[in-house]
């Protein structure tokens, strides 16, 4: 896959405004967007579930914030953005795909994902915030089985087409009993058990009923 290593400026100049809003605006105010960017030319198939930080070519060195993707991303499993390589737990990299983003599930935590077309998933769309500035936009659809939205993630989606849209922060408790299976369940304070809806939705496990 070809690729540019680019600072954010560089970034900068390369989107046209007016085709897509610039997404690194608030670079500043992400705990690790000093990094670089890893900017892929085309689109990108990847043939199994992965994480966002598997995309960073092997023979990169800098440490890198950002993966850029000028046209389509397309996963055939699960695709998951929770795990900085920086080491820092449950931080994802800022991901920005110009085209459409296709995968069985997608997990983000503490990471900014921007899709410019369509987000399409089978089962689960999973966001998580506790640290740092995150938001998911999508200036498509947004289209699969359900949205999963933990702790006052921000989100911004143009269009909607999900069986089930569940924010944790203002749902009722007897709502996500109803729409999640019992074995993601926790208490009525968290509301779900957050590690194992990770874990199943990783193993391309169902977790709505």
């Amino acid at each position: 896959m070809s690729y540019t290593l680019m600072t954010v400026e560089d970034v900068d100049a390369l989107l046209a405004k007016g085709t897509f809003v610039y997404p690194f605006h608030f670079a500043s105010e992400i705990l690790y967007a000093e990094g670089k960017v890893v900017v892929f030319e085309g689109s990108v198939s990847l043939d199994k579930s992965s994480h966002v930080a598997q995309l960073i070519p092997p023979e990169v060195t800098e440490v890198v914030s950002s993966i850029l993707i000028k046209g389509d991303l397309h996963v055939a499993g699960t695709l998951s953005n929770y795990v900085h390589p920086n080491g820092r737990r449950d931080m994802g990299l800022n991901l920005v795909v110009l085209g459409n983003l296709h995968a069985s599930s997608l997990i983000s935590t503490n990471a900014a994902v921007f899709v410019a077309k369509d987000c399409i998933f089978d089962e689960a769309m999973y966001v998580y915030y506790d640290n740092g500035t995150t938001e998911l936009r999508v200036d498509g659809t947004l289209r699969g089985k359900g949205l999963l939205v933990n702790d006052e993630h921000s989100c911004r989606i143009e269009q909607f087409d999900c069986t089930h849209d569940i924010d944790l922060y203002n749902v009722a408790f007897e709502e996500v009993e109803r729409v999640i299976l019992e074995d993601y369940v926790s208490d009525e304070a968290s509301k779900i058990e957050h590690h194992a809806v990770i874990a199943a939705l990783e193993a391309g496990k169902p977790i709505f009923v």
